[in-house]
């Protein structure tokens, strides 16, 4: 299997997934090869959450916030993560889910990288100021609550999660994002 079939399958599985549709599944190799070749998403998706974050910098330089540098944005970024594989792979232990666990933080790890390219693009519109404030903040949330709801699908069909599971998984990962930030942040400054 060459590198572009390894990333275009699971890519391929996860815009199959995020039109609803649970065959998404079948595209990911769901043995302990696929599962370390899922962790090849994290460089992957660097490069476009950096990409993101310099639009989300500008937007925040606008509002008057000092945007943080981009070492430290990555660290947050590998941090974040990490964190959140280890605590899902603890938590589906909790829920009784061990042996779909991995499988399902493989799709997720695909995932974050799809979530980001999908983001990026709106994120450099309204950092640059193609769009106006009103209509950056509708498309934004807009695709929030879309890849929201995206991530509970997957959950719900991956995992096995029944929607209240996979609603708290969601929010666990969140609150990983904002707590590992807000660490960062008081560490820097």
């Amino acid at each position: 299997m060459t590198l572009m079939q390894a990333v275009l399958s699971p890519m391929a599985g996860v815009a199959r997934l995020s039109l609803f549709d649970r065959t998404g599944l079948n595209r990911f190799d769901a043995t302990p090869h696929g599962f370390w070749q899922s962790w090849a998403a994290l460089p992957f998706a660097a490069g476009p959450y950096l990409v993101g974050v310099q639009g989300l910098g500008r937007l925040a330089a606008a509002a008057g916030q000092k945007p943080l540098d981009l070492p430290t944005t990555l660290a947050i970024f590998i941090t974040a993560w990490l964190t959140y594989a280890v605590l899902f792979i603890g938590l589906a232990g909790l829920l009784h889910r061990q042996r779909s666990a991995l499988p399902t933080l493989m799709v997720l790890n695909w995932f974050s990288l799809f979530q980001l390219l999908l983001a990026m693009p709106l994120l450099l519109l309204g950092g640059y100021g193609v769009l106006g404030e009103s209509l950056f903040s509708l498309l934004y949330w807009g695709l929030i609550c879309y890849l929201f709801s995206v991530k509970l699908y997957v959950l719900r069909v991956a995992l096995g999660a029944t929607f209240v599971q996979a609603l708290g998984l969601v929010v666990v990962d969140i609150l990983v994002d904002i707590l590992v930030r807000m660490a960062f942040i008081r560490l820097m400054y």
